[in-house]
């Protein structure tokens, strides 16, 4: 096995062979005056190599080539290097070019309407008041939606790690009814057709229904048509909650963004529809208020069909979300 050492001119070692060289045993070496033994062990001036450590544009190159290597290896794109260099207690750093690669955090629509009915699924178990059910939506939606995907990319933008932190908001990225008016249209439409319509003379003019308690409506005859209110408001859900269907379906039917195709799709949440199903007599006794919000939905359905056969809304779909957890893709 050939030694490897290399001596000064009193046969001192000045490398053992392992590992790399010291700046004293290369200026050494560049000087002629190192040394390595020959086959008799005698001392030999070692001829100094060509390069003796590889140039700047060498190493780059490795580099380069290992970072490409790995970016093939996880099939991601790269775009940019970043350059760091140590002086002192600061450190400098140099970016060449701009990463194309981003961190995203968020939940898809899919995602946040499979927890948002579960959670309130749940919640309906418990045998709610009517009121206590539009409080338990409104929360949930608003807590969901700080854990969507940034809105610039739901809108096909090139994400930045900043989008996470800036767009956290308190309100899903979706057209809603009942809901506050949009003039922005997106690519969803929710519908919770058991919630009190926004024109109704029992519903609250102020934002916020987490504001909104048995001690704000208004007293029995107070003024006219809001007679009942209070019974709406503390009524219990199954009985209270059918009797907006119709309404709320007929709204979202005269959507503008809906009939311009700009929602493709559309999620229907009948939370309450278990307790109401529940109610029917085992003798298949006729309930006059679960034919009518069924009728009500299958004309929607009929209408989104329509949309979708005629071209207006030719991508569209519809899912309807029902108790524990079920979801249903309607054929159109």
């Amino acid at each position: 096995m050939k030694d490897k050492r290399i001596f000064d001119e009193n046969k001192k070692v000045i490398y053992a062979g392992r590992g790399a060289r010291s700046k004293k045993c290369r200026e050494m070496i560049s000087l002629g005056l190192a040394y390595v033994l020959d086959e008799e062990g005698e001392l030999e001036p070692l001829v100094p190599e060509t390069s003796v450590e590889p140039t700047i544009a060498e190493s780059a190159e490795k580099i380069r080539g290992a970072a490409e290597e790995l970016a093939d290896t996880l099939g991601v794109e790269i775009t940019g290097y970043e350059v760091r260099m140590e002086s002192g207690d600061k450190t400098f750093i140099a970016e060449l070019g701009t990463p194309d690669v981003h961190l995203v955090n968020g939940l898809t629509f899919d995602q946040l309407a499979e927890m948002a009915n579960t959670i309130i699924g749940w919640m309906m178990n418990r045998g709610l008041l009517f009121h206590e059910y539009q409080e338990l939506v409104e929360k949930v939606h608003r807590l969901l939606a700080r854990h969507q995907l940034p809105r610039g990319i739901l809108q096909g933008m090139v994400p930045t790690v900043q989008d996470a932190a800036a767009d956290a908001r308190e309100s899903f990225a979706v057209n809603q009814i009942p809901g506050s008016p949009s003039n922005t249209c997106f690519d969803e439409l929710w519908i919770l057709p058991g919630l009190m319509p926004n024109n109704h003379v029992c519903q609250p003019h102020f934002e916020g229904i987490d504001e909104v308690h048995t001690e704000d409506i208004p007293p029995l005859n107070e003024r006219h048509g809001m007679d009942n209110c209070r019974e709406l408001w503390e009524g219990r859900v199954e009985n209270v909650a059918p009797q907006f269907v119709c309404d709320n379906l007929a709204a979202a039917a005269h959507s503008r963004c809906l009939n311009r195709g700009a929602n493709k799709v559309v999620r229907i949440f009948l939370h309450w529809e278990g307790r109401l199903t529940d109610s029917i007599s085992a003798m298949n006794y006729p309930n006059n208020v679960s034919q009518q919000y069924r009728d009500c939905l299958n004309r929607f359905i009929g209408h989104c069909s329509e949309l979708k056969r005629s071209g207006d809304n030719p991508g569209l779909r519809v899912m309807i979300y029902r108790p524990n957890g079920m979801v249903e893709e309607v054929s159109l």
